[in-house]
């Protein structure tokens, strides 16, 4: 990895562990990816602070990756991420995400999303959003996504449909079903997704691969260590049918959480 990604994940990680709020957290975590076939392998730091004030959440995140492919090639790249949530109501809620990196098949490279939540029921959250995504060698792609979740005590359930609308490609869409099971005491969790769609490269960033076919689960366990810290542990596995190549993704996750 060059210079660069260090220094933006240094940087970020020392100025989050200087501030001072009353609801904040810091987190450091890295991930590793390994792809079948002769896609090589990515390797991603990231470092993220969030503060809650009032009825607003503000989380800053810096990325620094480097992906490998078969054969040599190889790409550096580094991507800073700000995202802010705000309640305005008792039933009515906004999420606002903006992202930005250099021109390289690691990260995407600028990204605008724009998310509305609506409580319709006493459990029952509904949203819509739309998110613009701009890829390396001028890929782009523009998205419309509704999304439901359903809370019980311990249980949230939630599912959401994405249709992708890729430069010189076919429409495209996704569908993610997401379950948090929290434990019965304490704040850990754990937390499955499974994956299924035709927008590949909304997994993978191969400057190769567009289009296709994915299905991936993915596992996290949110497992506190004290008061303050907590430890997330994840594993997740991609399926990719595409004109290029049939492969596979297998990605380990593991960060560490500090809050004050």
């Amino acid at each position: 990895m060059n210079n660069m990604p260090r220094l933006v994940f240094a940087s970020l990680l020392i100025g989050s562990a200087s501030a001072h709020a009353t609801d904040s957290w810091v987190t450091a975590a890295l991930s590793h990816t390994n792809y079948t076939n002769g896609f090589g392998e990515r390797d991603i730091l990231s470092a993220e602070y969030g503060h809650v004030f009032d009825a607003n959440t503000l989380v800053l995140k810096a990325f620094g990756g480097t992906r490998d492919y078969d054969g040599g090639t190889s790409f550096d790249d580094a991507s800073l991420s700000g995202t802010f949530y705000r309640d305005w109501n008792d039933k009515f809620s906004t999420r606002t995400n903006l992202a930005i990196s250099k021109d390289e098949p690691v990260f995407a490279n600028r990204v605008l999303d724009q998310e509305f939540s609506y409580k319709a029921f006493p459990n029952t959250v509904l949203t819509v959003g739309a998110k613009h995504t701009e890829y390396s060698d001028g890929v782009e792609s523009n998205a419309w996504y509704s999304a439901a979740a359903y809370y019980f005590d311990r249980v949230m359930i939630r599912y959401r449909y994405t249709h992708y609308n890729l430069s010189g490609i076919d429409d495209s869409y996704g569908n993610l079903l997401t379950i948090r099971l929290k434990d019965r005491e304490g704040a850990g969790s754990t937390q499955l997704w499974l994956g299924q769609g035709t927008s590949v490269q909304e997994y993978d960033w191969s400057p190769t691969v567009q289009s296709g076919d994915y299905k991936s689960v993915a596992l996290r366990r949110v497992q506190p260590v004290s008061q303050n810290v907590t430890l997330n542990l994840g594993l997740s596995q991609a399926w990719y049918d595409t004109p290029v190549s049939n492969y596979k993704g297998l990605t380990s996750n593991l960060g560490l959480t500090y809050r004050w």
